[in-house]
């Protein structure tokens, strides 16, 4: 189980570096189109800081978990709810897939 909380934590880590350069490019890019007359959105930069901000919270908790300094459930279940979402969504497609024929309607 510390194995697969080690990947966990390292897949989270990776994921929050991206999306803390995704902001910082995105961020980048608004500023340059508003100083250069263009209207651009925020709504990217702010995403990609709350993805960031998320998974970097679950790295913290995934470091916490695997050094021992906490072991209770409510830790545990927000440190293992992406992966089980992840899971539960392709057993439902798999199912979906398999029972109707493939056939959508």
């Amino acid at each position: 189980m510390k194995i697969l909380s080690t990947i966990l934590m390292g897949l989270y880590g990776v994921i929050s570096l991206y999306s803390g350069y995704m902001c910082f490019m995105h961020t980048f890019i608004y500023f340059a189109n508003q100083k250069l007359g263009h209207f651009e959105s925020a709504r990217m930069p702010v995403m990609y800081l709350i993805l960031a901000l998320i998974f970097g919270f679950l790295f913290w908790l995934g470091y916490k978990y695997t050094n021992g300094h906490s072991h209770n459930t409510i830790s545990k279940a927000f440190f293992y709810f992406p992966i089980v979402a992840i899971l539960m969504y392709s057993i439902w497609a798999i199912f979906l897939i398999i029972s109707s024929g493939g056939k959508w309607n």
